[in-house]
C-alpha cells in the first residue's frame, strides 16, 4: 500500500502535477475560507445594524407610550374630582363621582386595567368600585407605594407582575405609580396607581420581530424581566437569559454569545434594557444556498486550476522526456540521431 502510494511520486511529471495541484487547493480553499468569513461578518454587521435602527424606534415608542400613561396620571391627580376628594374640600359624594371619572379612562383606553388612587389618610377611589380591594393586601408594604412615596419628584415604572390587589382578578400587569399633592397648598395626598396591559407591550414588540428564533425581551433597571415572549418559563427558570452580562455597563451592543446576537437598547423614560435577540447562522434567510454557492465555486475553480496544473506539469515535464529519449539512443551510439524539442531556451541550449 505505501509503496503504490509513493510510486504516484516516482515520476518528475507526476510530482510536479502533485505539488501544483496541492498549492494550488491550499490557496482556493484559504480564499474561499477567508471569503466566507469576511461575506458573513459583513452580512451579520449588515443586519445587526438594521436591527439596531429597529430598536431605537422601538424605544421611542416605548418612550413615548409611557409619557403618555404618565400624562393620563398627570391628568388624574390634577382634576377637580380628584382634588376634591382628597383635599381639604373633601365631600361625601365626590367619590362616586371620582370612581365614575376614573372608570371612563378604562373605557376609553384598552391598555389601562387599573387607575387607582390611595391617600394617605386611608381613603381610596378606584376605576372598578364594584370590585373589592384584597384585605390580605398590605397597600403600604407595596414596591409601586413604596417607590412613589419615597421618590414624588419622578414616576416609578414596576417589572411585569401579576397584580393581586383586587379579588378574583389577577392579570400580569406593568404598574406606574406616582406620589401627588394638593395643588394649591402643596401638602403630600396619596399615590396614584395606574396598571398597564401586559398585552400593550407585546404588541409595541411585534412589529420588530422577524419569524422565530428572533424574538425580543425587557429587562427594568434592575435586570428584573418587564416582558419574555416565554414569560412562564422564564420564572419558572426553565429557560434564561445572559442578563448579567447584558446589565453591564462595559457590555457592548451587539454582544455575540453562545450563537446569538444580543442588539440592547435602553429607554430613557422608564430606563428599559430593549433587546432583541437573533441567531447568528439566521441572519440570512437562504444561508445554505451561499454555503453551496461558495463550495461549488471553490469545486468549480479547482477543476479548471488543477486541468491548468496539468497541463503546466507537462509542458515542463515533455521536453525533458523527450530529451531523455534522445539521450536513451545516443547511449546506444545512434549519433546520428537529432534533437527537434520544442521548449524553453534552457531545455534547447541542452538538446544542441
Amino acid at each position: 500500500m505505501i509503496r503504490r502510494l509513493f510510486s504516484l511520486f516516482s515520476t518528475l511529471e507526476s510530482r510536479t502535477y502533485y505539488i501544483f495541484t496541492f498549492l494550488i487547493l491550499i490557496t482556493i480553499l484559504s480564499t474561499q475560507l477567508i471569503s466566507y468569513y469576511f461575506t458573513q461578518r459583513s452580512i451579520i454587521d449588515a443586519t445587526n445594524t438594521q436591527k439596531g435602527y429597529a430598536m431605537e424606534r422601538l424605544t421611542y415608542q416605548i418612550d413615548s407610550y409611557m409619557q403618555t400613561m404618565e400624562k393620563v396620571a398627570g391628568a388624574v391627580i390634577s382634576s377637580q374630582e380628584t382634588q376634591q376628594f382628597f383635599g381639604n374640600d373633601s365631600r361625601e359624594t365626590s367619590k362616586a363621582k371620582l370612581e365614575e371619572y376614573l372608570a371612563s379612562f378604562l373605557q376609553a383606553r384598552e391598555d389601562i386595567t387599573t387607575i387607582a388612587l390611595f391617600g394617605f389618610d386611608g381613603r381610596t377611589a378606584t376605576s372598578s368600585p364594584d370590585t373589592d380591594i384584597s384585605p390580605y393586601v398590605d397597600i403600604t408594604g407595596q414596591k409601586w407605594y413604596r417607590e412613589a412615596e419615597q421618590h414624588p419628584d419622578r414616576p416609578y415604572i414596576s417589572s411585569a407582575q401579576v397584580q393581586n390587589l383586587f379579588f378574583g382578578d389577577y392579570p400580569w400587569v406593568v404598574s406606574m405609580s406616582l406620589s401627588f399633592m394638593d395643588q394649591h397648598t402643596g401638602e403630600p395626598l396619596g399615590i396614584i396607581l395606574v396598571d398597564m396591559n401586559f398585552n400593550r407591550i407585546r404588541e409595541l414588540c411585534q412589529p420588530i420581530m422577524q419569524e422565530p428564533p428572533e424574538y425580543i425581551f425587557i429587562l427594568d433597571q434592575h435586570g428584573d424581566y418587564v416582558y419574555h415572549p416565554q414569560q412562564q418559563l422564564v420564572f419558572s427558570g426553565i429557560t434564561s437569559e445572559p442578563t448579567r452580562e447584558l446589565m453591564q455597563p462595559e457590555t457592548q451592543s451587539p454582544l455575540e454569545l453562545n450563537g446569538k446576537s444580543y442588539i440592547t437598547r435602553k429607554t430613557e423614560t422608564a430606563q428599559w434594557h430593549v433587546v432583541c435577540v437573533t441567531e447568528l447562522q439566521g441572519n440570512i434567510a437562504q444561508w445554505r444556498y451561499v454555503q453551496v454557492s461558495y463550495a461549488s465555486i471553490g469545486l468549480l475553480a479547482f477543476i479548471v486550476v488543477g486541468l491548468m496544473a496539468n497541463l503546466l506539469s507537462r509542458s515542463i515535464t515533455r521536453p525533458v522526456k523527450e530529451l531523455s529519449e534522445v539521450m536513451q539512443q545516443v547511449d546506444k551510439n545512434n549519433f546520428n540521431i537529432t534533437a527537434d524539442i520544442d521548449s524553453t531556451e534552457e531545455i534547447q541550449q541542452l538538446a544542441d
